[in-house]
């Protein structure tokens, strides 16, 4: 089954692709791929995309907000510095 979700990930037109010429020749292979793809598949790269940023914020808010909970009686600073101008 995850093998199923790696191949048909690789296969989307959204994947990145290597660099095989210069910056002209990618950028018309990349348009006209993008032009060549069905909407279906641009909706489904577009949810992807926005569930990876969703994920994202939600990893970093995560990681925030233990920072906060670590930084204890330094002042409420998440970054561990403190309000100590000593």
């Amino acid at each position: 089954m995850e093998s199923n979700k790696v191949e048909s990930k690789m296969n989307m037109p959204c994947s990145k692709k290597g660099k095989e010429g210069n910056f002209f020749d990618n950028l018309k292979s990349q348009f006209d791929v993008f032009m060549n793809t069905s909407m279906e598949q641009h909706r489904i790269c577009l949810q992807r995309s926005f569930n990876d940023f969703r994920d994202f914020v939600k990893h970093k808010r995560e990681e925030l907000s233990l920072k906060a909970s670590n930084a204890g009686g330094n002042g409420g600073e998440a970054d561990g510095k403190g309000t100590n101008n000593s």
